[in-house]
């Protein structure tokens, strides 16, 4: 018995630096956000940055709006993307809806629309329950971009879209709906 409160005692110790490292990561986000509220934007910035580093996702989300505003950092649409990239890859789905739209409307310096690769990223931010992203990929089934045109499809997105607390899917859905009343669901 011990032994045991002996093994419990070290592993405390082992642990509870990581412990206080996280929740003074999120600190130093928490932090940030008054910054940035307060439009203290260049100390904002560092501490987005200093969270960022520590592996803080919504920090490096709140980077890739700095940068993608020029708000505490010079614009800069290659920062942002890069940034946006890094959140969207660790599963953050707002940052994913960001990708999505820059690749369906040529945003953040992207050149060329690429609806396949907006899909993707909206299908992802969609499995999260992503409202904005459900309602994309609703429009993106209407019209046939990046994925075959279907109507009942769109359907379902504009419902889920609305579900989830979308306002603009609901003339979209109702549309849809007059003319084919058999996709009602």
């Amino acid at each position: 018995m011990r032994n045991f409160i002996k093994f419990l005692a070290v592993l405390a110790l082992l642990f509870a630096p990581m412990a206080t490292n996280a929740q003074s990561v999120e600190n130093i986000y928490e932090i940030a956000l008054l910054q940035y509220q307060n439009k203290n934007f260049t100390k904002a910035v560092e501490n987005f940055q200093q969270a960022a580093a520590a592996g803080h996702i919504k920090a490096v989300y709140s980077l890739a709006v700095c940068y993608q505003d020029g708000t505490g950092v010079p614009q800069n649409d290659a920062m942002a993307l890069q940034y946006f990239t890094e959140a969207a890859n660790a599963g953050y789905d707002k940052a994913q809806v960001t990708l999505g739209d820059a690749y369906a409307w040529k945003r953040l310096g992207i050149k060329k629309k690429n609806y396949d690769e907006a899909v993707r990223w909206y299908a992802l931010a969609g499995q999260q329950g992503n409202a904005d992203a459900l309602y994309q990929l609703g429009r993106c089934y209407e019209a046939g971009r990046g994925v075959k045109k279907d109507k009942k499809m769109a359907a379902a997105y504009y419902l889920k879209a609305q579900e989830a607390g979308n306002t603009l899917a609901a003339p979209y859905l109702q549309k849809i709906l007059k003319k084919h009343p058999e996709y009602a669901f």
